[in-house]
């Protein structure tokens, strides 16, 4: 039974990271509700974890930082203690960089390009986006008025960075793509400077990964011939 367990989980372990991913993204923002956010942020530190599953010493290293970081999550959600939500987040982000990276590394000594190598490829997109996210909500909770206030239909000020998590996923997004709709502005050089350097990173992301990922797709099929 753990053998079909374990089978699974390698075989689907990033298609299922980007399904919570897309969640993340698509459909806690039409509920304005900082439970349901936590919710689903604690949910995608488990199918991270099942992401990095075949490193033993780095699952068990981000499988502590994963309890560590959701207990503070929960514990500033209930607590409302502002110095509890600026350590959870920065375990976030720590913890979104190691899985990111781990997941990079597998990808690249992949000899093959296979579904979950994509996924994969898919994944550390999504989570360079998420992270960034973090750090711009943690710019807010240390600063506030880093960035504009977000504004209900009917004209409230919503300034709990928790029920914010939306626009800064959103603002995030809007820069790694360099789309740059230009509705959400930093207020802050800190801010203006890292936006910049998000921009850049996303863009030489895609360039070396399709490049690394052709040239492996390429040097498989001339050792199959």
């Amino acid at each position: 039974m753990r053998l079909v367990e374990n089978k699974i989980i390698k075989r689907f372990r990033f298609s299922f990271l980007v399904l919570v991913l897309l969640s993340l993204y698509i459909v806690v923002p039409f509920f304005d509700i900082s439970f349901l956010t936590d919710l689903v942020v604690s949910f995608l530190f488990i199918a991270a974890l099942a992401a990095v599953t075949q490193n033993s010493q780095l699952f068990w290293l981000t499988l502590v930082l994963a309890v560590f970081t959701i207990s503070l999550t929960w514990g500033s959600y209930w607590s409302g203690n502002e110095q509890l939500a600026i350590i959870a987040r920065t375990f976030q982000i720590l913890f979104v960089v190691l899985i990111a990276g781990a997941i990079l590394s597998q990808i690249f000594t992949h000899k093959k390009i296979t579904r979950e190598t994509v996924a994969g490829a898919i994944c550390v997109y999504l989570l360079m986006g998420t992270m960034w996210a973090d750090v711009y909500g943690l710019m807010e909770i240390v600063k506030p008025g880093t960035f504009p206030a977000y504004e209900t239909a009917t004209g409230d000020k919503i300034t709990n960075p928790q029920l914010r998590s939306s626009q800064f996923h959103y603002f995030s997004f809007v820069t790694l793509s360099t789309l740059g709709y230009g509705d959400i502005t930093p207020n802050t050089r800190e801010a203006q400077s890292l936006a910049s350097m998000e921009a850049i990173i996303g863009q030489l992301f895609l360039a070396v990964l399709i490049a690394r990922l052709v040239g492996q797709q390429v040097s498989h099929r001339e050792e199959d011939e």
